[in-house]
């Protein structure tokens, strides 16, 4: 008899205990008999019923289909949305210049650089502004390094012709010819040194010219 009893005590027991677990029914199709213990605004703090003395797990309600208390009530989280990620904020492409200065996300770069990443856009306007602008690097290099050369040799042609006076109070006539040949060849490379500062400043302009379109490429 007494052993009909003990039985009768852990049956009722074990109904007990089965009646105490709570359900949570997850969106994947799983369900895992837990304790419930706390509630919150967006999440749910459980113990697992087959670890009663293990960790605290935690849920969020979005990703629950519901939940069967041990008295019977079911809650549904069917409302609840997944929780959209923020949109990541597109990376600044965009090349500043300040005077002759361009800075190309937040970094300082030179006229040769910002011509470069201007070309990655493959943008036939851009590409076509590049073009003169590397045109007129050229040209101005042309007229610089020729104009330095040609005053250099006028200089000496110059120098070398001009009349020395010698230790003995005698002094040769030099050719003023040449003297004048090689004043002529100074002022043309000054000139030339003029010419070169003027598509220099026109160089700049149309390195302006390809901030601007590569700027307005990027937004469209």
């Amino acid at each position: 008899m007494k052993q009909y009893v003990l039985f009768f005590l852990l049956f009722c027991g074990l109904q007990h205990a089965l009646k105490a677990q709570d359900t949570l029914a997850f969106r994947k199709g799983e369900k895992t008999l837990v304790h419930v213990l706390e509630v919150d605004l967006n999440e749910i703090r459980y113990k697992r019923m087959d670890s009663p003395d293990g960790p605290v797990y935690i849920v969020q309600k979005w990703e629950l289909s519901y939940i069967v208390y041990a008295n019977g009530r079911k809650e549904s989280y069917e409302s609840f949305q997944t929780p959209q990620r923020p949109a990541t904020t597109p990376a600044d492409l965009s090349i500043q210049r300040s005077g002759r200065l361009y800075y190309y996300k937040e970094r300082r770069i030179t006229e040769t650089d910002m011509l470069a990443v201007a070309k990655l856009r493959k943008d036939k306007k851009v590409d076509l502004m590049i073009k003169k602008t590397e045109e007129k690097r050229f040209i101005q290099t042309c007229f610089v390094g020729g104009g330095i050369g040609v005053f250099v040799i006028g200089g000496y042609i110059y120098l070398s012709n001009r009349p020395v006076r010698g230790r003995r109070g005698r002094s040769s006539t030099g050719s003023p010819q040449a003297m004048q040949n090689g004043e002529v060849m100074m002022l043309t490379g000054l000139l030339s040194e003029a010419a070169g500062i003027t598509f220099k400043l026109d160089r700049t302009r149309h390195a302006h010219m390809v901030v601007d379109l590569y700027n307005k490429s990027i937004l469209q």
